[in-house]
């Protein structure tokens, strides 16, 4: 089953130049994920009942084209099924003309809301959804490796307002972080390619240590909390 959501790109969604900002493709994408989860019976109530939830873990965009301020747009999203520890769900954002705008595969785990740990995956959490084989990106969501010379450019307090219904950070705040601490003569350049691994949850109060490097037309960030590395990220630039 093919879960299709649609929605009108409103001011919230877009930054100066009037196109979809990255933390607004994020949430875009986590809202229509978490409709296909309730209507299976899988979603945020019927999780908490049990006592889990789910977090996204690993994340790559393609961008084919900006969706842009009061544009109409349809975000298509699918199971993919389950591998590992992994619920694979694959999305596509289309306009009115069903043409592309941007495409990305996502990894999703389960943990466990008091103990914080993964729980298995199988057929528990996987119930419902009817596996779509089709892959909307060839791309393989690996771990992600970073160059040695990442420098420190920032540094925060997490506020309250980045903290979510799973009581940590969101994964859209991440990249508003991000997007916040490119140089500045990249702000309002296009990204095309974005890749995100998630690693240890944020939560409120802490500090936080933003980390980027640049070779090119490609970013690296790593973001640190008290844990350590909690979030990785590759972003390049449209030429």
């Amino acid at each position: 089953m093919v879960w299709e959501e649609q929605f009108k790109i409103h001011s919230q969604y877009t930054g100066s130049n009037c196109r979809m900002t990255l933390p607004s493709m994020a949430q875009l994408f986590q809202d229509s994920a978490e409709a296909h989860t309730n209507h299976v019976s899988s979603g945020y109530y019927e999780m908490l009942e049990e006592g889990t939830a789910w977090v996204l873990s690993r994340i790559c965009y393609e961008i084919v084209q900006y969706p842009m301020l009061y544009q109409d747009c349809t975000v298509r999203t699918w199971s993919r099924g389950a591998e590992g520890v992994f619920a694979l769900r694959d999305f596509e954002f289309y306009n009115t003309e069903n043409q592309l705008l941007v495409r990305g595969s996502s990894r999703w785990v389960v943990i466990d809301i008091n103990s914080r740990r993964l729980m298995r995956m199988g057929d528990r959490f996987m119930h419902g959804f009817e596996s779509v084989p089709r892959k909307a990106i060839d791309y393989d969501l690996g771990k992600m490796t970073m160059p040695d010379n990442l420098q420190r450019v920032n540094e925060l307090r997490v506020p309250f307002s980045a903290i979510d219904k799973a009581k940590h950070v969101n994964n859209s705040v991440y990249l508003r972080w991000v997007a916040d601490n490119l140089e500045l003569q990249d702000l309002e350049k296009n990204v095309k390619f974005i890749e995100i691994n998630y690693i240890h949850e944020t939560q409120m109060g802490e500090l936080i240590t933003i980390n980027r490097h640049k070779y090119g037309d490609t970013y690296h960030f790593s973001i640190n909390n008290s844990k350590g590395v909690g979030f990785l990220c590759r972003l390049q630039m449209a030429e």
